[in-house]
């Protein structure tokens, strides 16, 4: 994916492109290999489309809202988006919504999603600063994280650490400790993120 939005496919034997995907400012892939699905979000167009790389269909569109974000959960073959400040839950193989959790925060937006590797629970950031995690299954908030001050930007699951890795607007990374009772600051990183 580069910074237009064009999806390239790229062939690690030859370092060479073998297929180009425009679809309109993509902004986040991901790709389902057993399935020879691409799954493609895009900000621009507020949807996400899941791509057939055998069989040409019509996307669905997502939420009348900017898509912030689409993550792949393995464990139970779901995608979770969110637009606006709730998170859609998807079926992979069908491309059909399942359910929506609507207002899993207080701010605007939703901003950063991640899944735990054991599929059970989805780490979500806003833009007001605030990390939840949250049960995919039921959207029922497990808990709240120490955040930051600014919107959040990435959140990354590091299960070797069992820490929450977040980014904000602010040039700051947080290492958050997973399994405390409350997610604490366990390092902060400062400077150009």
């Amino acid at each position: 994916l580069d910074e237009e939005g064009i999806i390239n496919v790229w062939d690690v034997r030859t370092l060479g492109i073998i297929q180009t995907i425009d679809h309109g400012a993509a902004s986040s892939v991901e790709i389902l290999g057993s399935s020879k699905r691409i799954v493609v979000g895009s900000r621009k167009e507020r949807q996400v489309v899941f791509l057939d790389t055998e069989i040409q269909n019509q996307p669905d569109l997502v939420d009348d809202e900017l898509t912030k974000e689409v993550v792949y959960n393995p464990v139970v073959r779901q995608f979770y988006s969110c637009a606006g400040n709730r998170m859609k839950v998807w079926d992979a193989l069908t491309g059909k919504p399942l359910s929506e959790f609507a207002e899993l925060t207080d701010a605007k937006l939703l901003t950063a999603l991640e899944v735990d590797t054991l599929g059970r629970k989805v780490y979500a950031g806003d833009d007001m600063g605030n990390i939840m995690i949250v049960n995919p299954s039921n959207g029922q908030l497990m808990k709240d994280a120490e955040g930051h001050d600014v919107p959040i930007t990435s959140i990354r699951h590091i299960p070797q650490l069992r820490n929450i890795l977040t980014t904000s607007w602010e040039h700051e990374a947080h290492l958050l400790d997973e399994v405390a009772e409350t997610s604490h600051i366990s390092k902060r990183l400062l400077g150009h993120l």
